[in-house]
């Protein structure tokens, strides 16, 4: 069995998802927005478990939004 340690990280233009779900601003357009990224987010975990990846602890402070629309 292979093992692989990968981290995959671009500059966190936005900081973690945890600092985005929490400070955003408060509005409709922020909750659609939120919604949208950890629709995202629980579809690219579905395609990593489908591929049966063994990944680390997904957490919001793990997470980071690179852009107003993407993690």
């Amino acid at each position: 069995m292979w093992l692989y340690r990968v981290i995959c990280r671009q500059h966190p233009i936005h900081g973690t998802l945890h600092v985005y779900l929490r400070y955003g601003d408060v509005n409709q357009s922020h909750h659609d927005v939120a919604h949208r990224l950890l629709a995202d987010l629980a579809g690219a975990l579905d395609f990593v478990h489908s591929r049966h990846v063994v990944h680390g602890n997904v957490t919001s402070h793990a997470v980071y939004v690179t852009g107003p629309h993407t993690v």
